[in-house]
Formats: C-alpha cells, sequence, structure tokens
C-alpha cells in the first residue's frame, strides 16, 4: 500500500471537532537505506510496520497486527522510543494532529494523507497548520527518535521560535 503524505508544524491544538483520539508507543528498530522498520502499541493492539521511502511525500507500507510477545522480542532491538497522542481531525483527506510527550513533549504535527500526489500538490493547508515539514529529519519518527531534546531544538530552531 502506498502512502502519500504532506506534514505540517502545529504550534497548538485547534478548537475544531476532534472525531476521535488515542495515545501510542512507538518503537523505531532499524532505518537504513530509505526503509523504515517500527513497531506500535496502541490500547491492545500491537503492530508491525516496515516502509520503504520512495520521495518525500510518498511511501508503500506494510502494517499488519502481531501479538504482545511479538512486539516485546522486537522491542528488544530498538533504538528509539516515541510516545504521543493523535487526534484525528478529519477523514478524507485523513488529517490527524500527533502530540509527543516526554522528551519531544511540545513538539506537534498535523500530518495529512492523500489519495495521490496531484491532490496532495493541490492542497492548501488550514489556517492552523503552521510551516511545512515535508522531507524534514523531523518529519520522520524514524530520525526524530535518534535526536536528544537539545538536537531537536537546535536544529529546527528557523522553523519555531516559540517551543520551549
Amino acid at each position: 500500500m502506498n502512502e502519500i503524505e504532506r506534514k505540517f508544524l502545529v504550534t497548538s491544538v485547534p478548537n475544531i471537532p476532534i472525531l476521535s483520539r488515542y495515545t501510542s508507543e512507538r518503537y523505531l528498530l532499524e532505518s537504513i537505506e530509505g526503509t523504515e522498520e517500527r513497531i506500535t502499541h496502541i490500547g491492545d493492539q500491537y503492530y508491525y510496520e516496515l516502509k520503504r521511502i520512495l520521495s518525500n511525500t510518498e511511501r508503500t507500507r506494510d502494517k499488519r497486527e502481531i501479538s504482545e510477545a511479538r512486539f516485546n522480542k522486537l522491542r528488544e532491538r530498538a533504538y528509539g522510543q516515541l510516545r504521543r497522542e493523535t487526534f484525528i481531525i478529519k477523514k478524507r483527506p485523513k488529517v490527524v494532529i500527533q502530540v509527543y510527550k516526554d522528551e519531544f513533549d511540545g513538539l506537534m504535527r498535523a500530518e495529512v494523507e492523500f489519495d495521490s500526489q496531484e491532490e496532495a500538490n493541490n492542497f492548501q493547508p488550514s489556517k492552523w497548520m503552521g510551516r511545512e515539514i515535508t522531507g524534514l529529519a523531523i518529519a520522520r519518527d524514524s530520525t526524530l527518535a535518534r535526536m536528544t531534546r537539545g538536537e531537536l531544538l537546535s536544529s529546527t530552531e528557523a522553523l519555531w521560535l516559540t517551543w520551549e
């Protein structure tokens, strides 16, 4: 399955209806040569994902549910962990806000998923969406998980001056 996505910084969760929300715990297993491998825990479900980067906006994605035991075994080889709360704002195109916790507390991204590259190219961001970060290191969990909070702050200083 191909995934076409654009990402934007968000300074605060907008006062708009939220369709649903959930908290996830994600572990990054490997990220080499355009391939990202990760596992995610949401509620009582566990997932394994393998993504291949095709461009800044497009990736292939193989996602499948796994057992808790398999999740725990795979977690042993993780190089990074991210916890975040996800707010689903719209279904088509799918718009979510990711609010990061722990070391990345304060980082918020809007992610918009499209059915085609043409739809992505023609998308006009909502007024509450900040600067576009599609293709930057902070737009991918696999690179974000390798950063310290200090590295994140120094690498994104020009993008947001208000993040503490």
